[in-house]
């Protein structure tokens, strides 16, 4: 039976706060660290109406096998927005856990996740599943 391990994304994110709602603009701005993604309380949203936190990673491969990947997210604020990669991968509501196929958004290398979060509220675990797809019937 094949080992599969879940990838966890909790460590080296990076967030920054805007004034701005247009997110391309918002994202030109130079990224404050945050050592681990549970130390975001949100508090610095009372000033600004947006903040955006990332996380770039890499992915190990895994021998030829057919996977899907899945993200989760314990909780996040209600509304927080996911994209993985510049797709959008869906929004988060009213603190419940988050999970979303992202396996046509990623690859090997050179992947970012990114919230854009509007609502005061911590942010839970979050880890990249691998699933084995589902032999043909």
């Amino acid at each position: 039976m094949m080992n599969l391990t879940p990838t966890q994304l909790d460590l080296d994110w990076q967030y920054q706060l805007s004034r701005s709602l247009e997110t391309e603009q918002a994202l030109k701005s130079d990224w404050a660290q945050l050592k681990q993604l549970e130390m975001w309380d949100g508090k610095k949203l009372s000033s600004y109406p947006v903040a955006y936190l990332r996380r770039l990673f890499d992915l190990q491969p895994i021998d030829d096998v057919c996977i899907r990947y899945w993200l989760h997210i314990d909780h996040a604020p209600d509304e927080t927005q996911v994209w993985i990669n510049a797709f959008e991968a869906g929004q988060t509501w009213a603190g419940e856990a988050f999970r979303v196929d992202v396996t046509d958004y990623i690859s090997l290398e050179n992947n970012e996740i990114l919230l854009r979060v509007y609502q005061q509220g911590s942010i839970g675990k979050l880890w990249l599943e691998p699933v084995p797809c589902e032999p043909p019937h």
